[in-house]
């Protein structure tokens, strides 16, 4: 449904990339979210399925995916 969201964080693991499967029927924005430097990215397109997403490989990074109709 348009405007729900999954946030997933990474704590002090600093990954370069993650796999994220967008359950089946969603489509989604994704953000990257530096929450040390509170700064937010949205990725060009809308996702759906299977997607990698590329990180900064710095602590403290979460992603969201933001649900579109």
């Amino acid at each position: 449904m348009a405007g729900e969201y999954a946030l997933l964080y990474f704590g002090s693991s600093r990954p370069k990339f993650r796999h994220v499967v967008i359950p089946a029927g969603m489509r989604a924005h994704v953000d990257v979210i530096d929450t040390w430097n509170m700064s937010v990215e949205r990725l060009k397109g809308i996702n759906q399925g299977k997607t990698k997403i590329e990180l900064p490989a710095r602590p403290y990074m979460a992603i969201r995916l933001v649900a579109q109709h």
